[in-house]
């Protein structure tokens, strides 16, 4: 994950679509609260074009955590427009480690990193995805402890998937309470403690998947 996206054609002296000229930008930017705007470079066979003059950037959805666009219209002697997506991230560890987390366009919410997430609360100090339907939650191997009430309440209750990787060792209080899709969960040999009210309100919950050592 991270790093940047090359779109790469070669415009030709008869053809200045902007969308045949190579285009690098990055993936992913950090949430600061602000609007955020990636650094496009655009390229054609013999030169670097400079935003204003050959192109103009525009975007959308890029001051929250999620999903963002930019638009790249050509300008002087180039046309047409492309649009392309990048992905706005923030952190949510415990500030002992980096610890990321970023949604997708299918709201598969991924968190990754090498420690532990913070704590939540149920009313104040919600976590970046809180206005955000979520339809799955993917913990990546290096994420060691899942946070209070990590992914409770109304914006998870779509949530119908949900894969904890084997580096967790805890589960925090109401970590999924009200998951209301979610009807199975796995959990990995490597957790022993999960906190009260992890799963509560998980009404079409009928498996629990729990290591013998874990204790409650």
């Amino acid at each position: 994950d991270g790093g940047t996206v090359t779109l790469y054609a070669i415009c030709s002296a008869k053809d200045n679509k902007i969308s045949n000229c190579e285009i690098t930008l990055p993936q992913e930017v950090a949430y600061n609260g602000e609007e955020r705007k990636p650094s496009v470079v655009i390229r054609d066979a013999l030169s670097l074009l400079e935003e204003g003059t050959d192109y103009e950037l525009s975007c959308k959805n890029n001051v929250d955590f999620g999903v963002a666009s930019v638009t790249i219209t050509g300008k002087g002697k180039y046309q047409g427009n492309v649009a392309r997506t990048f992905y706005i991230i923030a952190e949510c560890g415990d500030g002992s480690a980096p610890v990321t987390c970023k949604l997708d366009e299918n709201g598969l919410l991924t968190i990754r990193g090498e420690g532990a997430m913070r704590n939540y609360e149920i009313l104040d100090n919600r976590p970046p995805w809180d206005t955000i339907k979520i339809k799955g939650i993917r913990i990546e191997r290096g994420v060691t402890r899942i946070g209070n009430y990590a992914f409770s309440g109304y914006y998870c209750n779509q949530v119908n998937s949900v894969h904890i990787a084997d580096s967790v060792t805890s589960i925090g209080r109401g970590a999924f309470s009200g998951c209301g899709y979610l009807s199975s969960i796995a959990i990995p040999e490597s957790v022993t403690n999960i906190a009260a009210l992890a799963f509560s309100s998980d009404y079409a919950l009928k498996t629990v998947e729990i290591p013998s050592k874990v204790t409650m």
